[in-house]
């Protein structure tokens, strides 16, 4: 039966696809389709209309399938999708992907089956690997049977669906509903302009009618369909079936199958193949082990006989269509995953042993180790074998975690510590622990107390309670991670200094998140009169105690110890250095310190090139925080947005709570509050109860008073005011409650309250010293005064906050200033005001201050038109980034590849350079970029 029977009711589905293709034709941008749906239920018929469709219109195609055995070959659906592609794209092109598809069997020594990329530089480059495919016509990508694919590839198309705006690739997947794996590609499909999902539903009773006539050759009659429908349930595999049967049997056997039990694929296949010569059944079983896609000779080797008479049996097997032949050398699979899991289940558990066994000799003989590997974890532990089983999953987990693939380096890693180990036991114990912390800390933390358990060394002892603290810390149980630190510590004494500071510095860190406690308070306050050691647990210690310091407004201090703390780079890329080093940044944008972007930057750099999502999502995260202090607003929730992708894709569990709370903030000035609700919600349904929530309560405050929910908005300053006593934090700037505190009591008419608490936010802003504190807080006491005694404050907030690089901060007090003066008829004044704090507004981004100094300024009788800053100053973070490279000479798609960014990113960011510059051409940036500051340019106010 033709496939077209199976696309019966599908002309909401193959719409979809034909405007997904027609966007890619007419626009130059992508879209993602995800079809969902039970086994059989037609999803790899859409998908073969989809591939029909835009082979017509020229496209190029790419296919890929996921297999059940191959869920742990890491990159084996990406290989897959570009395999073609290998052939024609230059070899020079986004080396780090050519690597990894170009090398489609890799051998048994680890240093020749890709070059040792992290997972993220694998993904942009990939990334870069679909748009060179595309330059040269659109493209659609088919990856069928998603449920069973590999994570890496799956983290590929989800980073993929989340930047085809502006690229010719049409990405159409199904997978089976209710599957983790479905989670990784949903987000980003439903986040995307040009995204949708679709369940497909089963055969109603007139399609079942359609293709029983369709089979039988005559229309059926209305209890037959009844029937067909009832025992099919609509499922369009089983209906085909169940017409085949029907269409070849005479009235009383139509009858038989009518009464007889509901139909199976299992039995379908069986009475096939029970017609077939043994070695037909022999080669099924083999190709249900393999996995599918192999060549003759391989399947010949796993059912140990001549090639030549397995070939005669695929001719069969073929003929009955229960096996499909595609490519040149052909390789063979079977028809429909249904089909295969027939043939498997019904293979005896002895049988099926040995059959993998001899898959993996097969694949070692061409010395692919990952695929031989593959075979071996469905051979249980012990069976007697010729091949070295513990050898070979420990090259191949070696292999996954060269590449990032810390998946199916765990997968390998607990089915070789199955095997009789000996004394090497311990060694892959500590393995696996390392790499299941990277992939599920809260799996991990147990492995790893196992290991520690065992493990008789003190120095891996002490390695292994550093790594369990942390994985202990990032589940959010910061009671027992401190129990672990002080154990490993109280038995240190002999170790060296770098291993006794390092433990330190996580004692120093877990009291931030443990309540106040006088014993261990007194025993951290000794730590902080240790002299500075230069070792990377001494560098650990610095930074720990910065944080410490600048939570207790001492800032001198703090910036002192993050200073050293972060010189050289040192701690970047440290296994156990990253949330010391997030304490150093912490402690620097507390303190105004222009070096802690520098910093961040590196580390940025660093975890892009390694593909470190565990490094790369909390420093893409205080990058969001510095362009929020800064004023820098888009920046702040582009970055901020980078961040919460890269937590939310990496296989660490990273704490979203952590990640959004910049985000939170930069997208309520920006006017996104929608957004910012939504993340909200995300992280308090998902966020750990016994951890504080202080870094991202600011944001909720934000997010409740912008939703005008005062009774919420108060709500959460009370919680944030309890955690920062009870973790005690004294610094105004870090979850700013007390602010936001006397704005809703002033809203309230407790101004005798409001005065109280603002009074004491000027005191803490005083020790803290910094202009941005200063200025804020004298903006917040402006709040409870009235008249001259208001403006006063105000214009000394304004002037404070002038000699800052807090824009927004600058922008606030001169629109609160402003509308001071307009109520106190001082209308010239309240004009000159108000502009000062639109441009600022204007230049940040802030659309909702904007908005409401539109409203401001029309009181004064102007309406203003809008205020451009022109020259260098005027760029944003990114914009100046992007010129930098582009006056080296660099095209806009190298410029796109250094920064981790697509081209129309680029292309948007040069635009607006332009426009701020005053000029038309790339050549004449150098000399923009030097030239005298121009201003800034007004249209005209009426």
């Amino acid at each position: 039966m033709a496939d077209g029977a199976a696309l019966i009711e599908r002309s909401d589905e193959l719409r979809l696809v034909r405007r997904a293709l027609d966007r890619a034709t007419q626009e130059g941008s992508g879209a993602v389709l995800l079809f969902e749906g039970p086994p059989g239920i037609g999803k790899t018929c859409l998908l073969s209309s989809a591939r029909a469709d835009a082979a017509e219109r020229g496209f190029t195609l790419a296919e890929a399938r996921g297999m059940d055995l191959e869920q742990t070959y890491a990159w084996g659906l990406v290989r897959q999708l570009f395999a073609d592609s290998a052939r024609t794209v230059p070899a020079d092109a986004a080396l780090p992907a050519a690597d990894l598809i170009r090398t489609r069997e890799l051998s048994t020594d680890p240093a020749d089956e890709s070059s040792s990329q992290g997972e993220y530089a694998l993904l942009h480059s990939l990334f870069w690997w679909t748009s060179d495919v595309a330059s040269r016509g659109p493209l659609l990508l088919l990856a069928d049977d998603l449920h069973w694919s590999d994570l890496p590839s799956l983290r590929f198309l989800a980073y993929l669906a989340a930047r085809l705006d502006g690229l010719p690739v049409v990405l159409v997947a199904a997978t089976r509903p209710s599957t983790d794996r479905r989670s990784y590609l949903l987000s980003a499909v439903t986040e995307s302009s040009g995204g949708s999902v679709r369940m497909l539903r089963p055969f109603t009773t007139e399609a079942t009618a359609a293709m029983l006539a369709a089979a039988m050759g005559t229309p059926p009659d209305e209890q037959l369909v009844a029937r067909c429908h009832e025992l099919t349930l609509g499922n369009p595999l089983l209906l085909r079936e169940l017409a085949r049967e029907l269409a070849a049997a005479d009235e009383q056997e139509r009858k038989a199958v009518l009464e007889g039990p509901i139909p199976s694929v299992a039995r379908y296949v069986g009475r096939q193949l029970w017609r077939m010569p043994d070695l037909a059944r022999v080669t099924m079983r083999a190709l249900a082990v393999l996995g599918g896609r192999s060549p003759a000779e391989r399947l010949a080797v796993v059912a140990d006989a001549p090639v030549e008479a397995v070939l005669d049996a695929l001719s069969a097997l073929i003929e009955a269509e229960l096996v499909g032949a595609a490519g040149v050398p052909e390789v063979y699979s079977i028809a429909h995953p249904l089909i295969c899991a027939a043939v498997y289940d019904d293979i005896s558990p002895a049988s099926r042993a040995a059959l993998q066994l001899r898959a993996a000799q097969a694949a070692m003989l061409g010395r692919h180790v990952k695929r031989a590997a593959a075979y071996l974890l469905r051979v249980p532990p012990g069976v007697r074998s010729d091949l070295d089983v513990p050898r070979i999953l420990g090259q191949a987990a070696d292999s996954c975690l060269a590449q990032g693939a810390v998946d199916g380096a765990v997968s390998f890693l607990r089915r070789q510590l199955q095997e009789d180990l000996g004394e090497e036991r311990r060694t892959v114990l500590r393995r696996l622990a390392m790499a299941e912390v990277l992939l599920d800390a809260g799996a991990g933390r147990h492995r790893l107390a196992e290991a520690l358990e065992l493990e008789p060394d003190p120095q891996r002892r002490c390695d292994l309670a550093l790594v369990l603290t942390g994985a202990t810390f990032f589940v959010g149980e910061p009671v027992a991670a401190l129990r672990t630190a002080e154990a490993a510590l109280a038995e240190a004494h002999d170790l060296p200094e770098n291993s006794r500071r390092s433990l330190q510095a996580w004692l120093v860190l877990l009291t931030f998140v443990n309540p106040v406690d006088p014993a261990r308070t007194a025993a951290v306050t000794g730590l902080a009169e240790l002299s500075p050691d230069p070792s990377m647990g001494g560098l650990m210690l610095d930074g720990a105690l910065a944080l410490r310091d600048a939570f207790a407004c001492r800032m001198a201090q703090a910036r002192e110890r993050a200073i050293r703390a972060i010189a050289g780079d040192r701690l970047i890329g440290h296994p156990v250095a990253e949330s010391p080093l997030s304490c150093a940044w912490t402690a620097l944008q507390l303190a105004d310190e222009p070096e802690a972007l520098r910093s961040i930057d590196a580390a940025i750099g660093w975890a892009r090139r390694s593909g470190a999502m565990r490094t790369l999502a909390p420093a893409l995260c205080y990058r969001s925080g510095v362009m929020l202090a800064r004023g820098n607003l888009d920046e702040a929730v582009v970055t901020g947005r980078e961040s919460w992708e890269a937590a939310s894709t990496a296989a660490a569990n990273i704490g979203m709570s952590f990640v959004a709370g910049y985000l939170l903030e930069a997208l309520v000035h920006t006017g996104e509050v929608a957004e910012a609700a939504g993340i909200l919600h995300h992280v308090k349904a998902n966020r750990s109860p016994d951890l504080p929530h202080y870094m991202c309560l600011g944001g909720e405050i934000q997010v409740r008073l912008a939703q005008r929910d005062l009774v919420a908005a108060m709500a959460a300053i009370e919680e944030a005011r309890r955690q920062c006593e009870r973790y005690g934090v004294r610094n105004p700037l870090f979850c700013d409650w007390r602010y936001h505190l006397v704005w809703c009591l002033h809203a309230q008419s407790d101004d005798e309250q409001a005065r109280a608490v603002a009074a004491e936010h000027r005191r803490l802003a005083a020790e803290v010293g910094s202009p941005w504190a200063i200025g804020r807080s004298l903006r917040v006491a402006a709040i409870v005064e009235t008249g001259d005694a208001q403006i006063e404050v105000l214009t000394e907030a304004v002037a404070v906050l002038e000699r800052s690089g807090a824009r927004y901060e600058h922008a606030l007090a001169s629109a609160a200033l402003g509308d001071a003066l307009r109520r106190s008829k001082r209308i010239a004044d309240a004009r000159a005001a108000l502009r000062d704090a639109y441009e600022l507004a204007e230049t940040c981004g802030a659309t909702p201050l904007k908005d409401d100094l539109v409203r401001a300024l029309a009181l004064t009788g102007v309406r203003p038109a809008a205020a451009v800053r022109l020259g260098r100053s005027a760029l944003t973070t990114g914009e100046t980034r992007v010129v930098d490279l582009a006056v080296t000479g660099l095209s806009n798609r190298d410029i796109a590849q250094t920064l981790f960014v697509t081209v129309k990113t680029v292309e948007v960011h040069l635009s607006n350079a332009f426009r701020k510059l005053g000029i038309n051409r790339r050549t004449d940036l150098a000399a923009a970029l030097h030239a005298p500051p121009l201003g800034t340019r007004r249209g005209r106010e009426h």
